[in-house]
């Protein structure tokens, strides 16, 4: 057993603040959250780790990130389209980073040659550092679509067929790649590469399998056919209208908001936004459009969770931008959490600080409830109760 002496406790569940609190966890699991220690009577016996002057919340959830990518190098689809051996050496410097900044949890939006699988697979061997993932496996794209780098998925058979194999290899969901995207020239954002018929059969094989579809699109006709075909996961949905923002609600489907990528200077704009000019003027019609919709979907109180789509050790940033965009320090804080967690289905395990979970939470040296850019002050990371940062090496 093990005792954190905590100035404060943010579990997650009932949006508390318990001041001066105890979090109790045995065998990587919580047994609960006290006040005092009165039904502990052999509490010098027991091991206690004192954060007096520091904050613990729930780990961090990154509901849409790639294992294999650094946007700030450029050429996204390029660099998922590298040797398997090469991606996988790749990837694990940017899971150690996700993990230091505090994300114990990670949802992958495709990778190729499955790596994403062996990279879960080795961190839940111990062999290397990391959050636990979440895999979807290889992209659900159209030769001509966002997001193809070597599988293509083109017809109802093939779709079925590739969202078939992903699941053989123990995919967690799907993702889908419907309409086009910021970084590359494939389709436009309003545009769509799939049709009904495709976008449902990746839908049925999901739900027969009682797993889900995410589908990347930003706006326009896919985000319909989304909506038609059952997708639960919009992610980014950065030029939504009203009107299907009212469906998705009614649907009680979720959004994932991604703004490191489009924001950061770290992201797009370090080399593809300068170097290709369609890229560049995607960037800045995005941006804009990206501040007007999320303002109105915080307004709609709309489901959303919060992703880096691979700016790796930089969700506090996807946090910041959320409440520039009218969010509260609240809803942030629970995008990347509680919210993240139902999201990604897993809110069983993750997401909050209850008796039973997996003690995977975050110590902060202060309050982000009542300063966001605390979520970036971390002290240390816990995974089943095991510390995870070394010494003067936390967040990005």
């Amino acid at each position: 057993m093990k005792i954190f002496k905590a100035g404060g406790i943010i579990a997650g569940k009932n949006n508390e603040f318990i001041e001066d609190a105890y979090l109790i966890i045995d065998q990587g699991l919580i047994l609960g959250i006290e006040k005092n220690l009165t039904s502990f009577p052999d509490v010098q016996e027991l091991q206690i780790v004192d954060y007096s002057n520091s904050v613990i919340v729930p780990g961090f959830i990154n509901s849409h990130t790639h294992l294999s990518i650094v946007p700030g190098l450029g050429d996204q689809i390029g660099q998922m389209g590298r040797k398997p051996e090469v991606n996988l050496l790749k990837a694990i410097p940017n899971l150690k980073k996700d993990l230091y900044s505090g994300v114990t949890t990670t949802r992958v939006m495709c990778e190729e040659d499955f790596i994403d699988f062996y990279l879960r697979d080795g961190i839940e061997e111990g062999l290397i550092q990391g959050p636990r993932i979440l895999t979807s496996g290889k992209a659900i794209t159209s030769v001509n679509g966002h997001g193809y780098v070597r599988t293509a998925s083109d017809g109802v058979e093939e779709v079925m067929m590739n969202c078939k194999r992903n699941l053989g290899k123990g995919a967690n969901f799907f993702k889908v790649f419907v309409g086009g995207g910021v970084s590359s020239n494939a389709a436009g954002l309003y545009h769509s590469t799939y049709s009904y018929e495709e976008i449902k059969a990746a839908v049925d094989v999901a739900q027969a399998a009682g797993k889900y579809v995410a589908a990347h699109v930003h706006g326009g006709k896919g985000v319909d056919l989304c909506i038609q075909a059952g997708v639960k996961c919009i992610e980014h949905g950065s030029m939504i209208n009203e009107e299907q923002l009212q469906q998705i609600i009614d649907n009680e489907m979720w959004i994932t908001g991604t703004f490191s990528i489009l924001f950061h200077e770290e992201g797009v704009e370090k080399t593809d936004m300068k170097t290709n000019p369609e890229i560049g003027e995607k960037v800045m019609q995005a941006r804009k459009i990206t501040c007007e919709t999320f303002s109105k979907i915080i307004q709609s109180n709309a489901n959303v969770s919060l992703g880096t789509d691979s700016m790796h050790g930089y969700l506090w940033y996807d946090a910041k931008k959320y409440v520039e965009f009218g969010a509260t320090n609240q809803q942030a804080f629970d995008a990347i959490t509680i919210n993240a967690a139902k999201s990604c289905e897993i809110l069983d395990r993750f997401g909050t600080l209850e008796v039973n979970k997996i003690a995977d939470f975050v110590v902060l040296e202060g309050n982000p409830l009542e300063d966001i850019s605390q979520l970036r002050s971390i002290v240390q990371v816990y995974q089943s109760g095991v510390a995870q940062v070394q010494r003067n090496q936390a967040s990005s």
